[in-house]
This record gives structure tokens, C-alpha cells and sequence, in this order.
């Protein structure tokens, strides 16, 4: 698929932790990326939505799903950890927010997985609905401190 330069440095521009290689990578595995009905539909073409196992009118969410495509979760999942190695700006906030969900998720790989799909979800706004990255509608309120050791 043909990636138009303008899309590649509005998302490397735009969106924390996607650098100069990952920006085509992700528009390319991503293909037109208004056919997605929703942002919600969208991260879960990236495979990066919970699994769910549903029986006796119990439904239950496991790990990732990972029914999508493998290149795109694995780009953006290298854009969080690049997060994780800011110092400072929005991939630092980004970095924080996975600090501190890593305790209360009981893992640095889920918390990993869900920013990656909350990342998923502001690129599906950002080219369908013309929205910039905003870090506190996407992440929430972030402190503004998190000790690296957390």
C-alpha cells in the first residue's frame, strides 16, 4: 500500500512514541483507516482489545486477543516502550500513566497493552476525525511525578 508523507509526519508529529520508521509502518498494516466504523472497532482490528469467553450468562475478559494484525500490534507496542524512554514531554506522561497501572494491573505487559490500544484509538481519531492527541482526554489525569522504580 502506498503511504502519503503527509499522513507519515502528521502521525510521527502527533502521536507520543512513533518515530520516523514505526509512522509508516502503522499507516501502512493499518490500510484506509476511516473504514473503521469506531475507534473502538479499530483497536480491536489491532488485536490489542481483551478476549472474552462468554457461558451460562457469565462473561469473562482474558489477556489480548491478538485476532488482528501482528505488524501493527507490534509497532505500536514499540511506540509505548519508546514511551516509556522519554524524559520528558508527552511520552514521559505516557511512560507515567504505565508506571502507575503496572501495580494496580499486576503486570508492566498489560499496562504495556492497554496504552498501546489506547495509542490505537487516538490514531483512529486523529485521521477520522481530525482530533489532535490530547494526553489528558486519552489518559486521564497523569501525575506529574512517578519514581522510575515504581
Amino acid at each position: 500500500m502506498v503511504v502519503d508523507q503527509a499522513d507519515v509526519t502528521l502521525l510521527q508529529d502527533t502521536i507520543p512514541g512513533v518515530q520516523k520508521t514505526l509512522a509508516p509502518v502503522i499507516l501502512a498494516e493499518s490500510g484506509p483507516i476511516r473504514r473503521f466504523r469506531n475507534a473502538k472497532a479499530y483497536g480491536r482490528y489491532t488485536g490489542l482489545s481483551p478476549s472474552e469467553r462468554s457461558s451460562a450468562g457469565k462473561t469473562r475478559f482474558g489477556g489480548m486477543s491478538r485476532e488482528g494484525n501482528a505488524r501493527l500490534r507490534w509497532a505500536l507496542t514499540q511506540a509505548v516502550t519508546a514511551c516509556l524512554r522519554a524524559r520528558r514531554g508527552p511520552g514521559l506522561a505516557v511512560g507515567n500513566w504505565i508506571r502507575v497501572r503496572e501495580d494496580r494491573l499486576g503486570s508492566r505487559k498489560k499496562a504495556k497493552v492497554a496504552a498501546a490500544r489506547k495509542l490505537a484509538e487516538a490514531i483512529w481519531r486523529l485521521f477520522t476525525l481530525g482530533e489532535c492527541f490530547d494526553i489528558q482526554r486519552v489518559f486521564g489525569r497523569i501525575p506529574a511525578e512517578v519514581p522510575v522504580g515504581v
